[in-house]
C-alpha cells in the first residue's frame, strides 16, 4: 500500500483506471426566464481527456450554470455540449441518462443522505453501473460492498464507514461525496464549489483528494472554485468567467495569483487578461 497525497491515510487499488472523456462546449448560451442579460453568453470551451480545469469568477459569473448546463441539469438556450462522442444537448431522455452515468457531480452542500452511514452513502453511488441492489445495503453484491470500502479508504475515511454522515465534519462529508462519485466509475467529474463551505485545512484535503484520484484514474475534472490559490496549486489550467463569457484561459503554472483579481471586477471597462493558447 502506498501513501496518499496530503497524508490522508493509505491507498489500495480501487477499481480500474477510467477511460476519460473530452468535453467540448460550443457557443453555449443560457438565459433564465425574461432576464435582460444571459447568464452564459456564447461560451466556447474544450477540456482534454484527463485534464483538471478550474473555473473561477465572481458570484453570478456563470460558473455553476456552465457546469449544470454540461449535463442539462439546466437547459441551455442555445449552443452545444459534447462529452466524449456524445452530443449532450440533443440527447433524448434515455440517452441523457446514459451520458450522466459517466459524469459524477460533486455539490457544494454534499447532497448526502444524512441519516445513512458513510458506507451506505458511498455504496449507493454504484446503483447505476453496478447493481440496483446497492440501494439497499444489505442486498448489495459483495463486489460492490468491497469497492465502497476501498473508495472510503482512498478518501481516508475507512474508520468512519459506519458513522452517520450527519456526525461527520464538513470536510469529511465532502470526501464521502467524492468517494460516492468514484463508486459511480465516472469518466468526468464536475465539482461545483466543492470547498466553498469548508475551512482551509478541509479545503486542502478535498482538493488534494480530487487532484490525486483524477491523476490516478485518468478522470477529466472541471471544478468551479473561489479559492484562487487552490486553483493554481491543484489544477492544470484556469478558465475565468466574467459576465457569462470566458475572459481568461491559461495554464496554472503561468498564473500570477495577484493578476487574477481582474476576473472579479464588476467594471466592464476593466481590461481582461490575455487569453493564452492552451498547448
Amino acid at each position: 500500500m502506498s501513501e496518499t497525497a496530503g497524508g490522508m491515510g493509505t491507498v489500495r487499488e480501487a477499481g480500474t483506471v477510467c477511460s476519460a472523456a473530452r468535453i467540448s462546449v460550443r457557443n453555449l448560451t443560457l438565459r433564465y426566464g425574461s432576464a435582460s442579460k444571459p447568464t452564459l453568453d456564447q461560451v466556447n470551451l474544450d477540456v482534454d481527456s484527463g485534464q483538471m480545469v478550474a473555473l473561477i469568477g465572481a458570484n453570478g459569473a456563470g460558473k455553476s450554470s456552465l457546469l449544470r448546463s454540461m449535463v442539462r441539469l439546466v437547459e441551455p438556450t442555445a449552443g452545444t455540449v459534447s462529452i466524449g462522442e456524445h452530443d449532450v444537448t440533443n440527447a433524448g431522455r434515455t440517452k441523457l441518462r446514459a451520458i450522466r452515468r459517466d459524469v459524477g457531480f460533486v455539490f457544494q452542500h454534499f447532497n448526502l443522505v444524512t441519516r445513512l452511514t458513510a458506507f451506505d452513502n458511498v455504496l449507493q453511488g454504484g446503483i447505476a453501473k453496478q447493481s440496483r441492489r446497492c440501494v439497499v445495503p444489505a442486498f448489495a453484491p459483495g463486489e460492490a460492498r468491497r469497492r465502497a470500502m476501498e473508495y472510503l479508504d482512498r478518501a481516508g475515511l475507512a474508520e468512519f464507514a459506519q458513522r452517520r454522515v450527519d456526525t461527520l465534519s464538513g470536510g469529511q462529508q465532502q470526501r464521502v461525496a467524492i468517494a460516492r462519485v468514484l463508486m459511480q466509475e465516472p469518466k468526468v467529474i464536475l465539482a461545483d464549489e466543492p470547498v466553498a463551505s469548508l475551512d482551509p485545512v478541509s479545503g486542502e484535503a478535498v482538493m488534494g483528494l480530487l487532484h490525486s484520484v483524477a491523476a490516478e484514474r485518468g478522470i477529466t475534472v472541471v471544478a468551479a472554485l473561489h479559492h484562487i490559490d487552490l486553483a493554481v496549486r491543484y489544477t492544470e489550467r484556469i478558465v475565468g468567467l466574467r459576465g457569462g463569457r470566458v475572459s481568461l484561459d491559461i495554464a496554472s503554472r503561468d498564473c500570477v495569483v495577484d493578476e487574477l483579481s481582474v476576473i472579479y471586477s464588476n467594471d466592464p471597462a476593466s481590461p481582461a487578461l490575455a487569453m493564452a493558447p492552451m498547448l
